[in-house]
């Protein structure tokens, strides 16, 4: 299977219903902006890309948009820094998920448009290949009974040249020739294009989010999440993330949630190099989170989200790790999450169906 470096980058939009209002609730209409981002590893898994919808997007509430920069293949990944890279996703397992989600979006309640001819010019131009191809009929199945798609495909990882380009505009030079640093400035690259979405869809449609959410596309939501308007769980004031696993989801108001996908724009024009900041504050990442947010002065919390993030392999130690993290939700010890999510020392459960699925 040869598709280096392929970075499929589109939004779905999903207009959900709008849920009755209770006395004192927050407004239930808001709209909501969903950005599945990183690399697609598990996302064809059932119990992955089932789970998003039942346990995040619904229960959540709101208005929910729906948006994907997802990364097939990326020779610039933390992972391969670590030579711990794991099997890329094969096109049917990603066409599944891609059918899952347009069969939940375009039932009767959505409101949807079809993909433009534009778009699908766009698509065409980087289709090239005949791995390429039948990523661009997984896509056309999405745009099918008028569900709105845009797709944006491009054949090229996180080039050097915008590597170099940020190490020029930092001044947060010390950090720039660590062995990882490459590795999390495409990770902030990714992250960044989802503002760049999000901000597009609204000047495009004349509406302004109100919520935002990050969500990697390798992970399952075991249980259902709280909703929006629950303000102990999601306070205004702050960026809520997991706790365990950071990276593996982040809840927000708009205004907060910018400085979570600007992060690449804030090591580039605000990072100093006085305050001899770690790498992983000067490239926000991982346990480095915390100080860059109390820096741009935004409350961080990490709560127990129910996510899991869910490998290709049991044998990982990586997936035992993810595990001991969420072992609350099964009140037991991470081998009960391990024999839930996998196959005995093999890989994830491929069932369609399951207890949380």
């Amino acid at each position: 299977m040869h598709r280096k470096s392929l970075i499929l980058r589109c939004f779905l939009l999903l207009c959900g219903k709008t849920f009755a209002l209770k006395l004192g609730e927050e407004r239930q209409d808001i709209n909501v902006g969903y950005c599945i981002n990183g690399l697609a590893r598990t996302f064809g898994t059932p119990m992955v890309y089932k789970s998003i919808f039942k346990n995040l997007v619904t229960p959540f509430g709101g208005k929910p948009h729906i948006f994907a920069s997802i990364t097939v293949e990326e020779k610039q990944s933390a992972a391969k820094t670590f030579a711990t890279a794991q099997g890329e996703p094969d096109e049917q397992s990603l066409q599944k998920g891609l059918d899952h989600l347009k069969a939940v979006i375009g039932g009767d309640e959505a409101t949807s448009a079809k993909a433009t001819a534009q778009d699908e010019q766009s698509a065409s131009h980087f289709l090239t290949s005949q791995q390429q191809l039948a990523l661009k009929k997984a896509f056309k199945t999405l745009a099918a009974n008028g569900t709105p798609v845009v797709v944006d495909l491009q054949t090229s990882d996180v080039k050097q040249s915008v590597i170099n380009e940020t190490i020029a505009a930092t001044d947060c030079k010390g950090v720039t020739k660590d062995w990882l640093y490459p590795a999390l400035i495409a990770q902030l690259v990714h992250s960044e294009q989802c503002w760049n979405m999000f901000t597009a869809y609204e000047k495009q449609h004349g509406i302004t989010f109100d919520k935002l959410v990050y969500l990697r596309p390798d992970a399952t939501w075991v249980k259902p999440v709280q909703a929006h308007s629950d303000a102990t769980q999601w306070p205004a004031a702050s960026v809520v993330t997991n706790a365990g696993g950071a990276d593996w989801a982040a809840f927000g108001t708009r205004s907060k949630m910018s400085h979570w996908f600007n992060r690449l724009r804030w090591h580039k024009e605000v990072c100093k190099a006085t305050n001899a900041y770690p790498l992983d504050v000067a490239v926000p990442v991982a346990s480095g989170l915390g100080r860059y947010f109390a820096a741009v002065g935004v409350d961080l919390q990490a709560k127990q989200i129910p996510v899991v993030v869910v490998r290709d392999v049991a044998s990982r130690s990586t997936a035992g790790d993810a595990c001991r993290y969420a072992a609350y939700v099964w009140a037991g010890t991470g081998w009960d999450c391990m024999s839930s999510i996998y196959e005995p020392n093999g890989p994830p459960r491929d069932d369609e169906s399951g207890p949380w699925w």
